[in-house]
């Protein structure tokens, strides 16, 4: 039975990782191309949480931090 599970399984498989540190291309490449097909949405996700992803395709690395605040005029 595959319904909508999948793709909320991998966004999990996905989040969890980013949460501990940095993802390497390398390291596990089924993952990195989860990352890379999922992006658009684990950014939505993450923004709830108020964080970012930083993700270089060309060095093969991603990980999450804190949004910037805009903080200038307070």
């Amino acid at each position: 039975m595959a319904g909508p599970a999948p793709a909320s399984a991998d966004l999990s498989a996905l989040v969890i990782p980013l949460l501990k540190g940095v993802l390497y291309q390398e390291a596990d490449a089924a993952l990195w191309n989860s990352l890379l097909n999922l992006q658009a949405r684990l950014r939505d996700y993450v923004e709830v949480l108020d964080l970012e992803l930083v993700l270089d395709e060309a060095e093969g690395y991603a990980f999450l931090r804190s949004r910037p605040q805009d903080d200038e005029g307070a």
